[in-house]
This record gives C-alpha cells, structure tokens and sequence, in this order.
C-alpha cells in the first residue's frame, strides 16, 4: 500500500498478504485478527467469486479459503486457480467443518492443509508461519 500513496517500491519490511475467502462474518473478522496480529497483511473476501477476481489481480502470498460460498464455492476456487497456479506459487489452506471428509475428496497437489472448524487460532497461525515464513 505504501507504493500506492508515496509512488515508491514498497519498503521489504511490509508484511506478507494472506486472502480469506469466508463467507461467515464472525469467522472473517476473527481470522482477520488473530493473523494481522501476527503482522501479515490480511486481504478478507466474502465469496468465491470476489477472491478469485482478486487473486487474478495480485496474487497473495496464501489462500485461506472456505468450501461453502456463495458465487464460486471453495472447491470450484481452488480448482480454477490450480490450472493458473502451482502450490509453489499460490499455496492454499481449507478451513471447514468438513475438512476430514474433504481430505478424501480433494488431492493433496491442490491444497497444502485442511484445518477443521472450529479453528485453533494459534494452530492456524503456526501452520500459516511454516507454509509462508515469518512476516
């Protein structure tokens, strides 16, 4: 944001961007900060649609996504973004109350981690730090 108001290159110290793709508010606003606290930049969406028109635009450094969205579910998401990304590129957490089932469903080369909800803040956040690096 900074190259945004000065015309400059952003400075290296700003934090790395995370999207949240979750179309419950709650779940949103606290995802919001709890990982802005850790000092990532957060980008939150409330569709699948509106997050892959994000991403398109500037992809982020991880994507949070839940499965059920209204406009584009989570499952149409990833799978529209892996014919563009590689998981080396673009890697992707799913967070649902059917993770374990959705294990089964979906190919680990699509998504790097399933984290079930009700979410362990600091679980998600640890496994946010291992995937991406401090911010």
């Amino acid at each position: 944001m900074y190259a945004l108001f000065t015309g400059l290159k952003e400075p290296s110290f700003l934090p790395k961007t995370i999207l949240i793709a979750e179309d419950d508010v709650r779940i949103r606003k606290l995802l919001l900060t709890c990982i802005a606290r850790h000092g990532y930049g957060v980008i939150v969406v409330h569709d699948g649609q509106v997050a892959l028109d994000k991403i398109r635009h500037s992809v982020p450094a991880l994507l949070i996504t839940d499965v059920h969205m209204p406009n584009l579910d989570g499952l149409s998401l990833i799978r529209t973004l892996r014919a563009d990304y590689a998981p080396s590129v673009l890697p992707i957490i799913v967070l649902s109350a059917e993770a374990d089932m959705l294990r089964t469903k979906i190919s680990s080369t699509l998504v790097q981690h399933f984290v079930n909800k009700p979410v362990q803040l600091s679980e998600l956040c640890t496994l946010v730090h291992n995937l991406i690096g401090p911010p």
